[in-house]
């Protein structure tokens, strides 16, 4: 367990692969950067949930005893923009020509970026029930 002075002074945190799999647990975060190569900045930056030399980072005190025993994080690894998206976003469903779903995006933002096209004309195909980048596209 980590002690209330130790914690005062250094963060403690666990290197994850996108998949999951917890690969190093560094006593610092200078620690980590010097070992991994990058700077201790990039690591508060990814902290906060984005990438760094490949890999999410979290502080030790966020993983769960089970997830260090099994060497595997449990909990969803996404970034801010995911995060925000999947909280405030409004889901949105492409369908082709013939009416089928071909795929859900959790927000506009995402859906337009997929097909090349801008959210507002997602928006506005999705509320006159009228095609978009050659997709119809609802709520939902």
């Amino acid at each position: 367990m980590v002690t209330e002075q130790y914690s005062n002074t250094r963060r403690p945190v666990v290197q994850i692969t996108k998949s999951g799999k917890i690969v190093s647990i560094f006593d610092s975060i200078t620690a980590a950067a010097d070992v991994v190569g990058c700077s201790t900045q990039s690591i508060r930056l990814a902290l906060k949930g984005s990438i760094c030399s490949g890999h999410f980072w979290r502080e030790l005190c966020e993983v769960s005893k089970e997830d260090l025993s099994a060497g595997v994080y449990s909990k969803p690894l996404l970034s801010p923009r995911d995060l925000y998206a999947e909280s405030r976003g409004i889901r949105v469903n492409q369908f082709n020509l013939d009416g089928d779903l071909i795929k859900s995006y959790r927000s506009l933002t995402q859906a337009a970026k997929s097909v090349g096209g801008y959210v507002k004309g997602i928006q506005v195909a999705a509320e006159s029930n009228s095609f978009f980048k050659g997709f119809y596209w609802s709520f939902g």
